[in-house]
């Protein structure tokens, strides 16, 4: 009797050992780092979106991953972690006011920036014209904010 318990044991576990062998090698995710340039001294946060092509453009589009974090210094760098790798575009704002929205009024905008979008031209940009490509382990990018 305990040589056949002893059986299914092995049995069972060599069965979970083959299911997660046929799983194959975890899916591979990057690291993504953003330097944020040109941030004003009036303080706030930093909100920063990291998006696919379909989420870009659309209002109310959810981006792959976003943080927010407090605004120390003029320049600043932001890390992703466990990205998928793809290509991706980024938004950035510096919210001083804080109420997680961007603003325009009578003391100007909010500072904002787009990642590979160095001038700001006008609108939101053609996701072709922001877009980057993450691969699996470390990236980096720039982003100015105007």
């Amino acid at each position: 009797m305990r040589a056949l318990v002893l059986g299914t044991i092995i049995a069972l576990c060599l069965c979970g050992v083959a299911i997660a062998d046929d799983a194959g090698p975890p899916a591979a995710t990057a690291t993504l780092n953003i330097t944020v340039r040109n941030i004003s001294s009036a303080g706030g946060k930093l909100l920063l979106g990291v998006y696919d092509e379909t989420n870009f453009a659309m209002k109310g589009g959810v981006p792959v991953a976003h943080k927010s974090t407090n605004v120390r210094g003029d320049r600043q760098t932001v890390t992703f972690e466990d990205i998928p790798p793809g290509v991706y575009a980024v938004k950035a704002l510096q919210d001083i006011n804080m109420n997680g929205q961007f603003d325009m009024g009578v003391k100007g905008i909010e500072p904002f920036g787009f990642s590979g979008y160095p001038e700001i031209k006008g609108g939101l940009p053609p996701f072709a014209d922001v877009k980057f490509t993450v691969t699996a382990g470390d990236n980096s990018i720039d982003i100015t904010l105007h």
